[in-house]
């Protein structure tokens, strides 16, 4: 199918345009399978991803000729999913152009209801001022008021070529569980109009959450302050009791003391070491670094005021094209 046959150039869609048709008793030729079990159900795809045995598990939908999508108006790629497990899904949603570029996005199907998911394609927020780029979010929260769940932005080119689609791929990888889903209702359809003010109130003064209550939340700077105080006693009593002064376990299986932090197997399961041989677990934030604030904030270092051994000390060069900061006076 291409779809630019079919509408206007740059308009939207009236409605949605299905790509697959479940209603027959075989499954699409577009459709192929790595260690997933499929067949048709309620006209719809069930699959079976075999995630206990196997690290990665995908659905590949590969049309005979390249997809072009590109006449189309601001448009999403969206299918109807839901979990038949007691568990949740994360699935990958990989689209590749004729060139190899990705645009990948992340959701989580819940146990027993039925959702519909979008991939945004085309449209203003992939650009410019309102990306994720701007923001300082790793990906935004849905631009438009729908009951539809927004995919998170995961990784690759936010704007692949539309004219030449070759496949697109739906993985779950690195579970343990095996994961019996619903599929159906694969479609484009036409994005709706973005709120100018979807990106407000997300955060509050101090950098929270601010539609979610928890224990641990701030709601003053008073409240700010003697959590401070209570910390900073709490820490002056030195180290946790029963801990190593690397934070390792003291009553935990010793192993042999190397002078390095490492991992090592300890009754059949991986653990981290620390330097005086003592095991212990680590939690925390994923990449989080100073030589790129543009990822947690959207504004980088003036580099020319920040002391450097060499070129590449601060941010690897990779990097440095995404900088950006204010002018200083």
């Amino acid at each position: 199918m291409t779809t630019s046959q079919m509408e206007p150039a740059n308009q939207p869609l009236q409605g949605a345009l299905p790509l697959f048709d479940f209603s027959q008793s075989t499954l699409p030729e577009e459709f192929s399978f790595s260690n997933v079990e499929a067949n048709l159900r309620f006209e719809c795809l069930e699959i079976k991803a075999l995630s206990k045995k196997h690290f990665y598990t995908s659905v590949f939908i590969e049309p005979q000729q390249n997809w072009d999508w590109s006449d189309l108006g601001n448009f999403c790629f969206a299918f109807d999913a839901r979990a038949l497990d007691e568990h949740s899904t994360q699935m990958f949603i990989n689209i590749f152009d004729h060139q190899g570029q990705m645009h990948s996005r992340c959701i989580n199907i819940a146990p027993g209801k039925q959702q519909s998911f979008m991939v945004e394609l085309k449209g203003e927020t992939l650009h410019g001022g309102a990306c994720n780029y701007a923001s300082g979010l790793r990906s935004n929260p849905c631009p438009w008021g729908t009951k539809d769940v927004y995919a998170t932005w995961m990784w690759g080119a936010l704007n692949i070529d539309l004219s030449a689609i070759s496949k697109i791929e739906l993985s779950i990888h690195g579970s343990l569980l095996d994961h019996h889903l619903l599929l159906s209702n694969f479609r484009l359809q036409s994005s709706p109009a973005v709120d100018p003010n979807y990106l407000s109130g997300i955060i509050d003064r101090f950098g929270q959450n601010a539609q979610q209550e928890h224990a641990q939340k701030i709601h003053s700077e008073q409240e700010l302050a003697e959590v401070t105080k209570a910390e900073l006693t709490e820490l002056a009593k030195g180290p946790m009791l029963g801990r190593s002064k690397f934070g390792g376990y003291l009553d935990g299986p010793r192993q042999q003391a190397s002078g390095y932090f490492r991992t090592e197997k300890i009754a059949g399961k991986w653990s981290l070491v620390d330097p005086e041989g003592y095991p212990y677990f680590a939690t925390g934030l994923d990449i989080i670094r100073l030589a790129n604030t543009s990822t947690i904030t959207g504004i980088d270092y003036d580099h020319k005021l920040v002391n450097q051994r060499d070129d590449d000390d601060v941010t690897p060069r990779i990097l440095k094209k995404k900088s950006r900061y204010p002018e200083q006076p």
